[in-house]
């Protein structure tokens, strides 16, 4: 009897410690972080599915995905990315490909496929213009999504 005496004694003490440490918590919704926005892809993850002129566009390879993939090799130089746009109500794509050197892109081979309307390349990152195409590093590759005109 003295031992749960003694021991309903320290749960009262307990009780009592814990309700004057007590103070008031106030929440707040603006610091919980938005979930990340990643859309998966066959060969790559976008972070959006679609673009207007003067996005930023992010193509990441996810390690546990893609694992099996060198990722982007080779000089940035020689990254190249290709477009395809396909009207909503299936018609005809056209073909836009993003290079630092078109000379060095053959268009043909896309404008020769079926369904496809046409096909051209736009170069990007010439001396003095703004920066579209950008490897940031062997996984992660970002361009930015332009008009056709230069």
């Amino acid at each position: 009897m003295h031992g749960s005496l003694r021991r309903g004694a320290l749960r009262v003490a307990m009780i009592v410690v814990c309700a004057g440490a007590a103070r008031a918590a106030w929440a707040t919704c603006n610091v919980i972080p938005s979930a990340a926005l990643t859309f998966r892809g066959t060969l790559g993850n976008t972070d959006r599915p679609f673009a207007r002129p003067g996005d930023w566009v992010t193509v990441t390879l996810d390690a546990a995905c893609h694992g099996a993939s060198p990722g982007f090799t080779g000089a940035a130089s020689d990254t190249v990315v290709t477009l395809v746009f396909t009207p909503p109500a299936g018609g005809p794509r056209n073909v836009v490909v993003l290079a630092t050197d078109c000379a060095q892109v053959d268009t043909a081979v896309c404008a020769a496929q079926p369904h496809v309307a046409g096909a051209a390349c736009l170069q990007v990152n010439g001396p003095g213009a703004a920066t579209v195409l950008e490897r940031v590093d062997q996984r992660t590759l970002r361009f930015r999504f332009r008009s056709r005109s230069p």
